[in-house]
């Protein structure tokens, strides 16, 4: 009896509870009429979820109106807030007729094209051969040809080892004026950015291991520039010692008859490069700037002994004069 009693009171409860969904309406929340368009909509201090009539093939328009704010709120743990693009028209919400996540906010964290935002802001869309995913800002001119004009980020092909991947990109009536291009590398390592002027033609980059090159597409030092340098001043660290030790007592240079016979020999001074050298690997300008100050000093002292010689033959010349 007992038993009949408790199923005869949950049967009785399910049906309360259908009719109370179906027919209750909310005081916070009420559901519309509508016009057949949007005209004055939202002016209405009423909260509603308002169907608007079927005025369309295309079906009827929802509208959401809340007058002081909208609350959406959802449980992260199972998938939060999502909006879909509707698949098949007039149809349910349902993948398999096409419907789109197109957006979706959990955690904090909004994404675009992704369920999982793995930042604040993630756009999960894919845009591999040469789509764009972002538009960072438009300009007017030139917007009606092509992609338009405006700063955004385009994605490129990433399976390939050293190609790019992505591209910060100022494009200008549907064509690339200038960008900064992200090469990968391996998996974590290697990689380099190319900054690219003038119809996208790359002028500067920056290779895996920090060297830049300007002009050059292999920079092998930590500046490598193909052109001319124009500056007002240049400083250069001396890494060698600074030879005023020409001057010391114990410093032993040449004398000029072997230095004649060097030069004979090797057509150039001891311890410089031949032309040779310095059309190969170019030259060390604090390197080369001591050994040209080491040459000059020791120019100096060869100088300062001749000016001796030739002193004391003058005396022997006078004193021969004076005997005769």
């Amino acid at each position: 009896m007992i038993k009949k009693i408790i199923a005869l009171s949950i049967t009785s409860l399910c049906f309360y509870l259908n009719g109370f969904g179906q027919q209750t309406t909310f005081t916070q929340i009420t559901k519309g009429g509508g016009a057949n368009d949007f005209d004055g909509w939202g002016i209405n201090r009423d909260v509603k979820i308002d169907p608007r009539p079927y005025s369309s093939p295309e079906g009827s328009t929802y509208v959401m109106n809340a007058h002081r704010g909208l609350t959406l709120s959802a449980h992260s743990v199972y998938g939060g807030i999502r909006f879909y693009n509707q698949g098949y028209p007039i149809g349910p919400l349902e993948p398999s007729t096409g419907a789109t996540m197109v957006m979706s906010i959990t955690s904090g964290a909004v994404g675009i094209g992704t369920v999982n935002p793995r930042v604040p802001f993630d756009i999960g869309t894919n845009i591999s051969n040469g789509k764009i995913s972002a538009v960072l800002g438009r300009l007017p001119e030139g917007d009606a040809e092509g992609e338009g004009t405006f700063l955004g980020v385009r994605g490129y092909n990433t399976d390939v080892v050293n190609g790019k991947s992505f591209s910060l990109e100022h494009t200008f009536y549907g064509i690339a004026n200038s960008s900064i291009n992200f090469f990968r590398g391996g998996a974590k390592e290697g990689g380099f950015i190319a900054f690219n002027t003038h119809k996208n033609t790359e002028q500067m980059r920056i290779d895996a291991y920090g060297n830049v090159g300007i002009g050059t597409t292999t920079p092998t030092a930590k500046l490598s520039v193909n052109g001319n340098l124009w500056a007002t001043e240049i400083q250069v660290a001396a890494t060698n010692p600074w030879p005023d030790y020409v001057f010391e007592p114990s410093h032993e240079k040449l004398s000029l008859t072997e230095l004649e016979s060097f030069i004979k020999m090797n057509k150039h001074l001891p311890e410089i490069p031949t032309a040779k050298t310095i059309e190969k690997d170019g030259i060390n300008l604090g390197d080369m700037n001591g050994k040209l100050l080491k040459k000059i000093e020791e120019l100096t002292l060869y100088l300062i002994d001749l000016k001796k010689d030739n002193d004391m033959l003058n005396k022997r010349v006078k004193k021969l004069e004076n005997k005769n």
